[in-house]
């Protein structure tokens, strides 16, 4: 649903299928992009909050929040969870990517480098 831009559609049934299933992660991640995507940054965060307490080893569900995090100004957090992503997820290229950028930004690459 969110992929055709109808936010409403998607969020409605993203909603009656974790009223049926609350564990239902792909679910929760889909209501937060949703969020994510309208501006309510805080209740994108907490369905991925759920989501990664329900899967914990999911770096997908990490990197979503880094960005979520990001756009809320809450650097440190956006850091902390792709410090993590990469750890999950060492190869993944995004993750490595965008946790350069986020180091960028808290300017502490020049650290980054000197303590690997």
């Amino acid at each position: 649903h969110a992929g055709r831009g109808d936010n409403e559609a998607a969020r409605l049934a993203y909603d009656e299928a974790i009223a049926a299933d609350p564990t239902l992660v792909a679910a929760l991640a889909g209501r937060a992009t949703v969020a994510y995507e309208e501006g309510a940054l805080d209740d994108a965060i907490t369905d991925l909050e759920r989501a990664i307490e329900l899967s914990p080893d999911d770096a997908g569900l990490r990197y979503n929040r880094a960005f979520v995090y990001q756009r809320a100004a809450r650097w440190d957090d956006a850091l902390a969870d792709l410090d993590m992503a990469a750890e999950l997820a060492p190869d993944d290229a995004d993750v490595v990517a965008a946790r350069t950028e986020c180091l960028a930004y808290l300017h502490r690459v020049s650290d980054e480098l000197t303590t690997r």
